[in-house]
Parts: C-alpha cells; sequence; structure tokens
C-alpha cells in the first residue's frame, strides 16, 4: 500500500470514528442531585421514555418520563412511599401507564407494586399483601404488554 493510500485510508477511518462516537449520544439533565445515577430506562418509542433513580437510599421515590425525546424529563413521585426505598423494577407501556416494583433500602421488606394510569402524576398500591409474605418471596421484575396483561 503506498503513502498516499495510507494517508486515505487513515482519514476515512478517524472520519468514521469521529461520526461514530459524536454522532449518537447527546448529554441530557434529569433534575436529579448528581449523586443519583440512573438506573434502568424504558423507552417507550422515539419521544417516550421513563427511568428510575439510584440515589443511594434517599430520595428514590421518584422516577423521571419524558413525552419529547429527551429535550424535558419531569420527576414523578410515586406516592404512598417513604424516600427511603429502593428500585427493583419499572415497567411502562406507554406516556401513561406504568408501575413501579419497590422494596424498603433496609434491603428486607418489600414495599409494594405501585400504579400510575396518569404519567405518575398519582400512583395507587396495588394489593399484594397474600403473595409477598417473606423476603424469599419477594418479586424482583416486573412486566406488562397492555394495561391488563
Amino acid at each position: 500500500m503506498n503513502v498516499f493510500m495510507k494517508s486515505i485510508f487513515c482519514s476515512l477511518l478517524f472520519l468514521s470514528n469521529y461520526l461514530t462516537v459524536n454522532g449518537q449520544w447527546i448529554e441530557q439533565s434529569a433534575g436529579y442531585p448528581v449523586y443519583c445515577l440512573i438506573k434502568q430506562v424504558i423507552a417507550i418509542n422515539d419521544t417516550v421514555a421513563w427511568a428510575t433513580p439510584d440515589c443511594s437510599g434517599s430520595d428514590n421515590n421518584t422516577c423521571i418520563r419524558t413525552i419529547d425525546g429527551g429535550n424535558e424529563w419531569e420527576i414523578k413521585t410515586i406516592t404512598g412511599t417513604s424516600v427511603n426505598v429502593d428500585w427493583l423494577c419499572l415497567a411502562a407501556i406507554d406516556s401513561l401507564h406504568a408501575w413501579a416494583l419497590l422494596s424498603k433500602n433496609n434491603g428486607n421488606d418489600f414495599e409494594g407494586i405501585f400504579k400510575t394510569i396518569d404519567g405518575g402524576n398519582n400512583w395507587t398500591t396495588l394489593n399484594t399483601s397474600s403473595l409477598f409474605v417473606s423476603i424469599s418471596s419477594d418479586p424482583l421484575y416486573i412486566h406488562f404488554w397492555n394495561v391488563n396483561d
């Protein structure tokens, strides 16, 4: 391979790497304190997504939602819980319907399954007291395909 071909090859390689790295990700502010990490992201489509935090044992009774492709994120407080909970899983099927699976951050107690039908403005506790009576019976994941299943 001559010098001219090597320089073209290197230029194309650099350009493709530059476009790949810089063309895909845009940093977004979620509105959480800097000590919070994003634990789970659920993208419903190109405009709707939900995400859960990991805030080291506090402020975990919230999630965030976008309905405009990530330009703005809304913090949604899950009512009926304490701030000292841990996220196990979030399931969402659209911009309005989501289910939160939470445990108490002592690691031993199940907090509950919570459901919203209005985009996270209000949450109701699902009655699971007879299902999960010990730590060994606590669920770790939850998933829905539609509002009923």
